[in-house]
């Protein structure tokens, strides 16, 4: 690892975001110096990454007074006597195309498997795999290469010095593959297998494409080795960005372009290994999601590379099923509305909720999205299970505008505990910023740093969710709850089944919690606990709405429900629901027509038409600042005016 002292500048380049951080050596110390974010110009119509880049920079250079770019609008390395540039450069990304990427094995559940995980912490999409199982001719498998056109073949399997006929067997259709294809088409051939076939790799394809090596991802049945062939898959990966000219041409950093699981895998892993804590990390952006599972000793990574709350939400609509998204609506509402709503921010992934239906919509998705990755991916972790409530984690790292950007710490740990659904006592750490890939990024070029920043406290520590276990009764207690301050003072409270508790208690000041679990309910397991507990700049949240959380069925219960929950974190009043909203929609999925003609007549083209991108920061920094704009305050279907002034 090539270490570094000085300043080191990182930025994180999302789909609809670019977050750069500035970091340096104060008092013998890293730390965070300065901070900026602001609309990508990744994709139509700049496709220049450097562009948004330099709007952050030069902001940052602002604010510390430092210049970063030379005469030839380029950032200064090393960082000068002056203090002009900065020691290091590091870039993580999300945006852009996802590299694509054909698996090629012998076994699903062994090798192939071990290749998926290899893929999983990289912005890649695997869009074929190809085993002994699937049933396929040679013609098959290699019209499956020729016709889903791969960036990266990535070819697993066999055991070191072990047999190699099936193997062999899987090189014809590749190479054919490869044959009919124009030379500057050709993807990059990495190989991770049998050892002692790599010289029958080389001979193979050495003059057809270009051909990467890595160490098996399988040397012994029992054993799984994935350092060396993520490192190859990020070379690869590097070099297809370099290849494609695209977004990032103009982007010349230290480390390369790391994608942004790759930071937050490192971050994840470093905090369960030194604190010895089980660690979920979620960052769901405009169109990846990405979660980190560093749990009992093991980290998985999963990275969806079109699956997301902008571009990605009609995919991610798709994959977690409309009906669990509508399951977090106050109001009846149908597939086709939630398709619209989807094709909608796909269409425009800058654009933010106007109304009380659309952030719904926009929560609805988000919580049901990152719950369906959870159930998805959790029998692959490490003594979690494939059923039941999730056990044992005991922080959440929660990152992207979705979980971090409601405008009132409280709400954020609200949408958090309803999408990821911990129980037990979990803390919650909160990045909406980007630090947390930028600190991977760090990690790669300069440990040191990397170890000061996240012993810094930069992140936002929003507060700690206890959730009982079981499914509580609603007219009956859930749980009696004992406060004791540091100066002495105790109170008692009953919350009965189904309700939530936010207890203010701030950053830097603590609480003895004693708890006791109703009838059939639990609290990290046990009947009782008494538990010392920091607080956040949300507080300590006591969830007694059980686990599994299972949601009204019931439109009109959710009306109820689910305002009341936002009033009790945000500390606003519970908005209405109007009773127009509870009519059931007609089957085929059509709008409710009376909904339909308030929306038309009353909301207007210019609040509900003319959506606006990401460009539109400042009108939208008014909006939401201004209760008295007319726009808004003239539409009786937008209750956002209680809301608006969090983000004041």
């Amino acid at each position: 690892m090539m270490e570094r002292s000085g300043s080191i500048l990182a930025a994180d380049f999302g789909s609809v975001n670019t977050r750069v951080v500035l970091v340096d050596v104060v008092e013998g110390v890293y730390r965070l110096v300065a901070r900026a974010s602001g609309p990508s110009t990744v994709g139509f119509p700049i496709d220049d990454a450097s562009i948004g880049l330099r709007r952050m920079v030069d902001e940052i250079g602002k604010r510390a007074g430092r210049t970063f770019y030379d005469d030839a609008g380029e950032i200064v390395i090393p960082e000068g006597m002056d203090r002009t540039g900065v020691e290091a450069f590091v870039t993580t990304a999300t945006a852009g195309r996802p590299m694509r990427v054909a698996i090629i094995g012998l076994v699903e559940d062994v090798s192939v498997a071990s290749a998926r995980r290899v893929l999983s912490s990289s912005f890649v999409e695997v869009v074929s795999t190809i085993t002994l199982e699937d049933g396929r001719d040679e013609a098959g498998r290699m019209n499956e290469l020729v016709l889903n056109r791969p960036d990266l073949i990535l070819i697993v399997g066999g055991t070191d010095r072990g047999a190699v006929r099936a193997l062999e067997s899987m090189i014809a259709p590749i190479r054919t593959a490869l044959q009919v294809q124009d030379a500057a088409m050709r993807p990059t051939i990495l190989y991770a297998g049998n050892n002692k076939l790599v010289s029958t790799i080389e001979a193979a394809f050495n003059e057809l494409a270009t051909v990467l090596y890595a160490d098996n991802v399988r040397p012994r049945i029992d054993v799984e080795n994935l350092d060396s062939a993520r490192s190859q898959v990020t070379k690869a990966f590097n070099s297809y960005n370099s290849r494609q000219r695209g977004a990032f041409r103009n982007i010349k950093s230290s480390t390369g372009l790391v994608p942004t699981a790759r930071g937050y895998a490192l971050v994840a892993e470093f905090i369960a290994r030194t604190s010895e804590r089980n660690v979920l990390a979620v960052d769901m952006g405009s169109a990846t999601t990405v979660m980190i599972a560093a749990l009992n000793g093991q980290v998985d990574t999963v990275v969806n590379a079109n699956y997301g709350l902008g571009h990605g939400a009609p995919n991610l609509l798709k994959q977690s099923g409309a009906d669990a998204v509508l399951d977090w609506l106050p109001f009846e509402s149908s597939r086709r509305q939630a398709a619209d709503y989807a094709q909608n921010k796909a269409s425009r992934p800058g654009s933010v909720p106007v109304n009380i239906r659309d952030l719904y919509f926009e929560h609805g998705l988000l919580r049901a999205g990152i719950q369906h990755l959870i159930q998805s991916n959790r029998e692959t972790w490490l003594d979690v299970g494939k059923d039941g409530p999730l056990e044992n984690v005991d922080l959440i790292l929660a990152g992207g505008k979705g979980l971090t950007g409601s405008g009132h710490p409280g709400w954020d740990l609200l949408l958090i505990a309803d999408a990821v659904q911990p129980t037990g006592i979990t803390e919650v750490e909160a990045d909406p910023y980007g630090l947390i890939p930028a600190i991977g990024a760090v990690a790669t070029i300069n440990s040191d740093a990397a170890v000061h920043l996240l012993s810094n406290n930069d992140l936002d520590h929003l507060g700690t969710i206890i959730s009982l276990e079981g499914q509580p009764t609603v007219d009956r207690w859930a749980a009696r709850i004992t406060v004791t301050t540091d100066d002495g003072e105790s109170y008692k409270q009953e919350m009965m089944g189904g309700e939530l508790l936010l207890l203010p208690v701030r950053t830097g000041r603590s609480i003895t919690l004693r708890i006791e679990a109703g009838r059939g309910l639990r609290v990290a397991g046990k009947r009782s606990l008494k538990r010392r507990i920091e607080g956040g700049k949300a507080g300590i949240l006591i969830d007694a709405r059980g686990r599994e959380l299972v949601l009204p069925a019931d439109a009109a219960e959710r009306a109820i429900k689910l305002p009341e929950w936002v009033a009790q974190m945000a500390g606003i009043p519970a908005h209405q629901i109007p009773q127009d909203w509870l009519v059931p929609v007609s089957s085929d999925g059509r709008l409710d027509a009376l909904f339909d003609e308030a929306l038309s007549a009353d909301a207007g083209p210019s609040a509900r038409d003319q959506r606006v991108g990401p460009d539109d920061d400042d009108f939208f920094d008014d909006v939401l600042s201004d209760p008295d704009l007319e726009t808004f305050d003239d539409d009786p279907f937008d209750d956002l005016d209680e809301l608006r002034s969090l983000s004041g």
